[in-house]
């Protein structure tokens, strides 16, 4: 039976942060001064916060205003004032927005550095583009992404539907 995980809400304050938001979105939260609910739902949590850290296993679903994550486990870091430092999704990882889609074997979030790691054959499409590489990172900060890395070879790959020039 899955556990609805909505207690564990000073864990989900980072989440919304595997998305971009619209700044039109963002300005209507800060005037509101809430954001918006994230649920993850899972098949188990595993939390020690002695050792400052979360494991959800099995079937993991996160879901924001404006994504959607899935997993098969979601590990969660948390620094010595138990907000969240890092999360690593591992497993068949999915983040769905409004027109792109991310897939990976893994995503390592920094909240320090604002920065997601793909790793694993990870793939960007977004509209209609599709983007390839060994590792992709993408830096949330000035929305720029880099590929290449370590993971084995292989060369980035992007396709343009409808090639250039249209």
């Amino acid at each position: 039976m899955k556990h609805l995980l909505t207690l564990f809400a000073l864990c989900l304050l980072a989440l919304p942060a595997w998305a971009q938001t619209s700044p039109l979105a963002s300005e209507a939260n800060e005037n509101k001064k809430t954001k918006p609910p994230t649920t993850v739902t899972s098949e188990s949590l595993r939390l020690d916060m002695s050792k400052r850290h979360g494991i959800f296993s099995g079937d993991v679903k996160v879901e924001g205003s404006d994504f959607t994550m899935t997993a098969r486990e979601l590990e969660v870091f948390f620094d010595d004032d138990s907000k969240v430092e890092r999360l690593i999704a591992i497993g068949d990882v999915k983040i769905v927005q409004p027109n792109r889609e991310t897939t990976s074997n893994r995503a390592d979030y920094d909240v320090r550095t604002n920065k997601i790691l793909l790793t694993g054959s990870p793939k960007i499409i977004d509209g209609g583009r599709v983007i390839t590489a060994p590792e992709i990172v993408i830096d949330r900060t000035d929305n720029s992404m880099k590929t290449g890395g370590d993971a084995g070879g292989g060369k980035t790959r992007l396709v343009i539907p409808g090639g250039t020039g249209n």
